[in-house]
């Protein structure tokens, strides 16, 4: 496979399919699977999680070794649901799928938050539509919300939540939702976006070329000096214009309340993507988790479900952008 074809053409980079009895024991505490369809015909899975008391056991280590989450769920049994604040949509990484924010999405609904995960476009159980780096990703999911919200699956105002390509993704539809129709969502939250797709696709790919993520006879096949012509040559097999999806400009064109997230060691994301994309929108604040790398700074549920949610419904509440005030790290 060629190196624009592995840009392309995104294959799973952490794909944990959901055994019969996994499925089986989510379907128990309410999180059921869905499909809908976009008006070009591309069939998109999906979970739904429900308002209720779950009880999720998140901790995370951190030594020099490496890093480690610990993560149980259940649910309190005697413990009432919450009052509904409103729903969220999760939007996962490249090469993920719906299932990955499925720990956030559960911490979030004990504080009231229905969550939908949908699996986007070429990704999980989806359909392997082209692949757009945002802006598609983001029509597909607008063009299925007024249904879900018919069918009872949004309730109240509507939230963003996305991790990487999946926050970029959450600031097109953001930037789309007014010509969508369905309304500027209430506020968003963006962990590692990235501002441009072909600058941050040339440094992934440099990362594993040349680093330590790929084993020697992997890394041997391509050169970092075929990058500038594979990413041009991915756009042309996927119909874009990969320098021109940039997510500052589409967040500069949104009202939406942004909360914009980055890892202090990310070396994934060009550093400042956060900053640049804040600096564009109207309404944005940025904030830096000093010790986190590209992949765990959307594992710190144990540390930032709670002020998440509490500043989701500030944004509610006042109708403004306030600033997030985060406690101490609990893994130090």
């Amino acid at each position: 496979m060629s190196l624009a074809d592995r840009i392309a053409t995104p294959s799973p980079l952490l794909k944990l399919p959901i055994p019969p009895t996994g499925r089986a024991t989510l379907a128990s505490m309410g999180i059921e699977e869905g499909e809908a369809w976009t008006a070009e015909g591309v069939r998109i899975h999906y979970l739904t999680v429900p308002v209720r008391a779950f009880d999720v056991d998140a901790r995370y280590q951190r030594d020099a070794e490496g890093y480690l989450l610990h993560w149980n769920l259940s649910v309190v049994q005697d413990e009432p649901p919450p009052s509904t604040r409103g729903t969220i949509v999760y939007l996962h990484g490249w090469g993920n799928d719906g299932s990955m924010m499925l720990p956030w999405a559960t911490a979030l609904a004990r504080q009231g938050y229905r969550g939908i995960l949908p699996d986007l476009r070429h990704h999980g159980r989806s359909d392997e539509a082209p692949p757009g780096f945002g802006p598609r990703e983001a029509r597909d999911i607008l063009q299925l919300l007024p249904g879900w919200r018919e069918q009872g699956l949004v309730e109240g105002p509507v939230y963003l939540f996305g991790l990487s390509y999946g926050a970029a993704t959450a600031i097109f539809m953001a930037a789309q939702a007014d010509e969508a129709g369905t309304g500027q969502p209430t506020a968003l939250i963006a962990i590692a976006p990235f501002d441009n797709a072909a600058t941050a696709i040339e440094r992934f790919a440099r990362e594993l070329l040349d680093g330590d993520a790929l084993p020697w006879f992997v890394r041997r096949h391509h050169g970092m000096d075929e990058l500038p012509d594979a990413i041009a040559e991915a756009g042309r097999k996927l119909d874009v214009d990969l320098a021109s999806i940039d997510a500052s400009q589409a967040a500069a064109a949104t009202s939406t309340c942004m909360l914009l997230v980055e890892g202090g060691r990310d070396r994934l994301v060009p550093a400042g993507s956060a900053r640049r994309i804040a600096d564009a929108a109207p309404h944005a604040r940025q904030v830096t988790l000093p010790l986190e790398t590209h992949m765990t700074a959307g594992l710190r549920l144990d540390w930032l479900a709670v002020p998440f949610g509490e500043w989701l419904q500030e944004v509610a509440d006042t109708a403004g952008c306030p600033a997030i005030d985060l406690p101490p790290d609990p893994a130090d």
